[in-house]
């Protein structure tokens, strides 16, 4: 079971998009090599600063001018990364099951919430931006690509922009835009199943929740034949 990481930025009352969930069953034979990736949640920036994505592949924000710094409006996130787990290498074509990253939010209106993890999509942005999808990276001011969310693009006036999260294929990142969310990938695992971070998913802790908030997580159970 994975669940990716949150998006960071925004301000309070426009959250970030939340980690999607993968959950699949593999056969391992004895000398096989399982690697495991933990996502990490975006990081929040003011005055033009980088806002960084968060490990695993999350897109980089960039905070707006300093003049809009006192209000929270230049507040902006970096998108959060995925969780995987890679079998026989370390390559991204190695992964085997993927949980996608929440997009970083905007800090203006209510509606540019950070598009959601995947899913087989990842939820779109604000604006045009959306998020990835089982062939292809988010489109954007800068479009995600193969487990990396969208770097924001720079405004030589505010700078303001926030990042895609990362996945399967990384959310789209954008510029005075929300970010888009990262796909959810499962390929090489059997029983595979993904649910959007805006949607009701298991809970590391017991029970449902609506979308991992903060970083991923990843739980291995191993079961005997």
């Amino acid at each position: 079971q994975a669940w990716g990481a949150q998006g960071g930025g925004g301000r309070a009352s426009i959250p970030p998009g939340k980690g999607g969930f993968a959950s699949g069953q593999v056969s391992l034979a004895q000398n096989d090599i399982i690697y495991v990736c933990v996502g990490g949640q975006g990081s929040s920036a003011l005055n033009q600063a980088i806002a960084k994505g968060g490990w695993n592949g999350g897109g980089n924000g960039r905070g707006g001018w300093p003049g809009n710094s006192s209000s929270g409006r230049g507040n902006a996130g970096g998108g959060g990364g995925s969780s995987d787990i890679r079998k026989d290498g370390m390559a991204l074509t190695n992964r085997i099951l993927v949980a996608g990253g929440g997009g970083g939010a905007d800090s203006f209106t209510s509606t540019r919430v950070g598009g959601a993890g995947g899913g087989l999509i990842g939820g779109y942005g604000s604006g045009s931006v959306k998020g990835g999808t089982q062939t292809a990276g988010g489109t954007g001011q800068n479009s995600g690509a193969l487990g990396l969310g969208g770097d924001a693009s720079h405004d030589e006036n505010s700078g303001h922009g926030n990042g895609g999260g990362g996945g399967y294929f990384g959310g789209g990142g954008g510029t005075h835009q929300s970010g888009g969310g990262g796909s959810s990938f499962f390929g090489g695992v059997s029983q595979g199943n993904t649910v959007s971070g805006n949607a009701s998913m298991p809970d590391p802790d017991g029970g449902s929740m609506v979308g991992r908030q903060g970083h991923g997580i990843v739980i291995i159970t191993l079961l005997s034949n």
